[in-house]
């Protein structure tokens, strides 16, 4: 592995060229971040259903008033 010049925290691999970030609070950054996304989306799809859900409840109230009526 060689470190990259201009660029602190990278190394190259010699064999499979592949550039790597060996820091591992940068690491530990992008796992928060990306569990901080994921649970955004998880709430985002919890809000739609609970939405969905009222819509539905609506819908039976209308019909049953204007049963009703």
């Amino acid at each position: 592995m060689k470190k990259i010049k201009d660029m602190p925290g990278f190394v190259k691999d010699d064999k499979t060229g592949v550039i790597q970030n060996y820091n591992l609070s940068d690491l530990e950054l992008a796992k928060k971040a990306k569990k901080r996304i994921l649970d955004e989306i998880k709430k985002t799809k919890e809000l739609e259903c609970r939405v969905d859900r009222l819509e539905e409840l609506l819908t039976r109230l209308i019909e049953k008033e204007n049963e009703n009526v």
